[in-house]
């Protein structure tokens, strides 16, 4: 198939592969600080096999990054409850060790898949790095059970970084801005955000990063996608391409460690979920949908009350002069 490129001169999917053949949940986790300024956080519970020594994932972004991003897995130890919105307790890890063991409460034997490892990544963990010839940065994260106490006994790896994205150029990979209308006026006040996330959607990427990708990677084949926006609750959320699945309100006493900023506003998250229908897991994942949000273009409000001051003392100096020519 023909490949088309998105948002100005670059692909715009995201690539989550692995050292070898693995499946795996993504979360992706889109934050609306301000007008410009996102944060993407990106979960990965990657399956794996027992005492296995290392592991490897890589993320393609289609934009480029100055700084590594940020890993978020000492943050979210103390707030699990909170990030995964359900009731995990803390089992007995390894002392001294950047694995912190947790399972699903309310079971007393929970199954594999409520049970996970998270892990924190450490200096030198994770990488940024480019390909020649490409607009893009790829994160490797890797994972040494080696530089561990004792041999991992869960069967999922949970990792959770923070990319942050306020430059031109990522913005434009996250959403598309569009006037709400043809009035001008309504145009001053308000907008429409377009965002379109793609996740391991090939035809919407450079054949040179995929080659690249394939000769020393595999794609994870994917279990879930979890995908959440969280902005300012004064905005208006329409679906695209898929129902959003719920919606709600975020307690920011909660959150405000978490998000790592202050905020004068409340946030709302809307969620939107993907799963297999007939087969154990799907190659690709896509949401699409559109943000009604104040624009405030102040130089463009004092333009509209010039002009109708403008229009108003001609209207009025036309008027005195009809009165006085016709008298």
């Amino acid at each position: 198939m023909s490949k088309q490129k998105n948002k100005g001169n670059f692909y715009n999917s995201l690539l989550f592969a692995s050292n070898k053949e693995r499946e795996g949940e993504v979360h992706l986790n889109l934050w609306k600080i301000s007008n410009n300024n996102f944060s993407l956080d990106i979960g990965v519970m990657l399956s794996i096999a027992n005492k296995e020594d290392t592991v490897k994932l890589v993320i393609f972004l289609p934009f480029n990054l100055e700084e590594n991003p940020e890993d978020l897995g000492g943050i979210i130890k103390d707030k699990i409850n909170t990030v995964f919105n359900d009731l995990y307790k803390q089992e007995t890890g390894p002392s001294k060790s950047s694995i912190t063991l947790y399972s699903k409460e309310g079971t007393d034997e929970p199954k594999d898949s409520d049970k996970f490892m998270l892990y924190e990544l450490g200096v030198g963990e994770i990488k940024l790095t480019g390909i020649n010839g490409c607009t893009g940065k790829l994160i490797e994260c890797d994972v040494n059970f080696q530089n561990n106490n004792e041999n991992n006994s869960f069967e999922n790896l949970y990792i959770r970084i923070r990319i942050p994205i306020n430059t031109q150029e990522g913005l434009s990979f996250i959403r598309q801005d569009e006037n709400i209308s043809n009035n001008v006026i309504q145009a001053a006040f308000s907008k429409v955000e377009l965002y379109d996330f793609r996740l391991n959607d090939l035809r919407d990427t450079d054949d040179k990063v995929y080659q690249y990708l394939i000769k020393s990677f595999q794609l994870i084949k994917l279990k879930k996608v979890h995908f959440f926006f969280m902005t300012d609750a004064k905005d208006h959320i329409s679906n695209g391409n898929m129902d959003c699945m719920d919606s709600r309100m975020l307690e920011i006493a909660k959150w405000e460690k978490y998000i790592g900023t202050m905020t004068e506003h409340a946030f709302v998250a809307y969620h939107w979920k993907k799963t297999p229908k007939n087969e154990k897991t799907f190659s690709s994942f896509n949401v699409f949908f559109r943000n009604t949000c104040s624009n405030n273009k102040v130089w463009l409000i004092l333009i509209y009350f010039i002009l109708a001051l403008f229009i108003g003392t001609i209207g009025s100096l036309i008027a005195n002069f009809l009165s006085k020519w016709i008298s």
